[in-house]
């Protein structure tokens, strides 16, 4: 079973007593899991916690009640620690004992920061939003749960995302259309960077070298986003790129950008499936340093 796989066989109840439920019985047509990753040390989920909680125990009240079962993944550092986190709850958790499998989650939805609530499908385990924090917060009586209509960063279109047009050199006003980069089993690599950046400035080589190999596969374009203090330092810098770049005078579009994938450092370096603007991943930093002839790409 599709969520048995996700979450394990065994779930632990809310409470000290440390019963457990099998998680197939959270399946069902029409029902939900709420992948809840939070610790105790964070004080965002000190303010959403309560929240969560109060839609919770509101929404199990409703004709929809039965719909929704949460599931905590703790981030805690210790088992005392999440005892203390996980008895403010009434919902369900990964035993703090399976740490593989509480890494495998975060690593599967690319939690990078917490509070994440995830919603998931409980019959097949599939993605039906990471906005479920989002969700809580903007409706919170559940009126259109499970928020499909709040979408995924990863289901918009790429041309919403970029814009209708990005810079093809440094220096001109040459653009290429974004909608020239879509196409079946074609990817596009955002790559967060600056000049000012030391790390950036040891890893555009990479990059670079990793981009021109695997460029006659005729699969992979990457867009750059700089966080450059000025337009001569983007110019300086974009020149030695073979890629593609969101213009510099678009500012609010980068600032968009790493808002929407949460990028708190630079290089960073996110891949999306040109197609839907779907996320493989947010990792496409390590996994050139550690696949540097791509024979894993696209990283998913």
């Amino acid at each position: 079973m599709a969520l048995v796989n996700l979450l394990g066989e065994t779930l632990q109840k809310a409470g000290r007593e440390r019963g457990t439920v099998e998680t197939r019985t959270l399946a069902g047509e029409g029902r939900y899991v709420g992948i809840y990753f939070s610790a105790l040390g964070c004080p965002p989920c000190h303010r959403f916690t309560p929240k969560l909680v109060q839609f919770y125990n509101e929404f199990k009240k409703t004709e929809k009640g039965e719909s929704l079962e949460v599931v905590l993944v703790s981030g805690d550092a210790d088992q005392e620690s999440f005892d203390e986190h996980f008895a403010e709850m009434p919902w369900l958790a990964i035993p703090f004992t399976q740490a593989q499998k509480r890494l495998d989650l975060c690593d599967k939805y690319e939690v990078l920061g917490i509070p994440v609530l995830v919603i998931v499908d409980a019959n097949t385990a599939e993605l039906v939003t990471d906005r479920g924090r989002d969700g809580v917060t903007t409706d919170p009586t559940g009126q259109d749960f499970p928020w499909k209509t709040l979408g995924l960063i990863n289901k918009m279109a790429l041309v919403e995302l970029l814009g209708e047009s990005l810079q093809k050199k440094a220096g001109d006003e040459e653009r290429v259309q974004t909608s020239s980069l879509t196409g079946e089993g074609r990817y596009v690599g955002l790559y967060f960077s600056a000049h000012w950046c030391p790390p950036c400035r040891m890893f555009t080589p990479d990059l670079i070298e990793f981009y021109n190999d695997y460029k006659a596969k005729g699969t992979l374009e990457i867009v750059f986003v700089s966080s450059d203090a000025d337009q001569g330092s983007f110019d300086g810098y974009f020149g030695s790129m073979p890629w593609l770049a969101v213009p510099y005078s678009e500012r609010q579009k980068k600032a968009e950008l790493s808002d929407k994938f949460g990028v708190k450092g630079i290089p960073t370096l996110v891949i999306l499936r040109a197609d839907t603007a779907e996320v493989v991943t947010k990792k496409g930093r390590d996994r050139v340093m550690k696949d540097p002839t791509g024979q894993d790409f696209p990283w998913g």
